[in-house]
């Protein structure tokens, strides 16, 4: 995940925080080290509040984690080891993203203790959203290559399904958003 989320800042980072700090070139411990301080400073940049920084450290903490328990550049892992880690990292950067869409610290914790508290779930949630959800992650399974064969098949449809398809579901989109236009995330640091 953290190789290939967000690239440029990524690469970045790496390039002038992590490998400034050391990288991992003086031992397990320092390497540690260096990905919090290089994430803290990440969340940092994307807003001034503590909500960021611990979003930051969280990252950092995945990663270091995923050293830890050797997880980096390892090709050769059974598929169950390599579902376990995948089923880490996405529950690592869901709670992160709590942090980092919350107005503020507290706002962050106000929320967990929802959670904890098996609050109702919020009005988005319909039966329709979870449908959605729910075939969103059916299309992880499909067997590679199931794109481009859409495709294909999508090319060789009649003109009319071609035109008509794409306006149907953009009609479907505009149906089913929510009023008003949110604004961009990063209009807000």
């Amino acid at each position: 995940f953290w190789r290939r989320w967000h690239m440029t800042l990524s690469a970045w980072l790496r390039d002038y925080l992590y490998v400034s700090l050391g990288g991992n070139r003086f031992g397990a411990w320092l390497t540690y080290r260096n990905l919090l301080i290089t994430m803290g400073l990440g969340g940092l940049w994307h807003g001034a509040g503590l909500q960021f920084v611990v979003w930051g450290l969280i990252h950092g903490a995945g990663l270091s984690l995923e050293r830890l328990l050797g997880g980096a550049g390892e090709s050769g892992a059974g598929a169950l080891w390599r579902g376990v880690r995948w089923c880490i990292t996405f529950n690592i950067v869901c709670v992160a993203w709590i942090f980092f869409r919350s107005q503020s610290f507290g706002a962050a914790l106000e929320y967990f203790a929802a959670i904890g508290a098996h609050a109702p779930a919020p009005s988005t949630l319909s039966l329709f959203v979870l449908a959605l959800m729910a075939l969103g992650m059916a299309t992880q399974f499909l067997p590679p290559g199931w794109v481009v064969r859409l495709e294909q098949g999508f090319e060789r449809a009649p003109l009319g399904l071609q035109i008509t398809l794409p306006a149907v579901i953009i009609w479907v989109i505009a149906v089913m958003a929510p009023a008003g236009v949110p604004p961009f995330i990063y209009f807000q640091f």
